[in-house]
């Protein structure tokens, strides 16, 4: 069986599959209480008898936006771990991987990560995180950035790579 290389849509009854090279995902119509029908032609949605007042299907839309965005480019966070001392790794098991975080705290922090989500340590103080989901990616850096709080006179902490915190000034004397 040969793939395409460009996304392909199938429904099955309840459900809607999204499918390409890097990977699927599926939609439950069920829990999205549709009144509207659809067809999907050239990577377009069309929609028959759509209502747009409707807040549900805006968060429908929405979400079949960002999947076909998925599957076609991952969702990419990188993430910056600034301090003296802090260092990261990832660890392979048998079927798991684990990330380790070096901070000032007592102890290494083990976090585990799903099979959803792809983890690159780009150096000692650089991640990459990349997943299919942008729900997922962000759920999951923000879980690193609760690891430490960061620091806002010293500017140290774990950042995203594009976030921007103003940095604090002390007491003058």
């Amino acid at each position: 069986m040969v793939r395409k290389k460009e996304p392909c849509l199938y429904f099955f009854s309840p459900f809607l599959v999204f499918l390409s090279l890097k990977g699927f995902l599926t939609l439950n119509l069920k829990k999205q209480n549709l009144n509207s029908s659809f067809f999907f032609s050239c990577n377009y949605f069309f929609f028959i008898n759509y209502n747009k007042k409707n807040t549900k299907k805006q968060g429908l839309i929405t979400f079949l936006k960002n999947s076909l965005k998925g599957i076609n480019f991952f969702f990419v966070q990188k993430l910056v771990l600034i301090g003296i001392g802090f260092r990261c790794w990832t660890i392979f098991s048998k079927n798991n991987k684990f990330l380790v975080i070096k901070t000032s705290l007592s102890k290494d922090v083990l976090i585990y990560i799903p099979y959803e989500i792809d983890i690159f340590c780009l150096g000692n103080t650089t991640l990459m995180i990349r997943g299919l989901k942008k729900e997922n990616i962000y759920l999951f850096t923000s879980k690193i950035k609760k690891i430490k709080k960061f620091n806002i006179y010293k500017q140290k902490g774990i950042f995203c790579e594009n976030e921007s915190i103003k940095l604090k000034t002390g007491k003058k004397v």
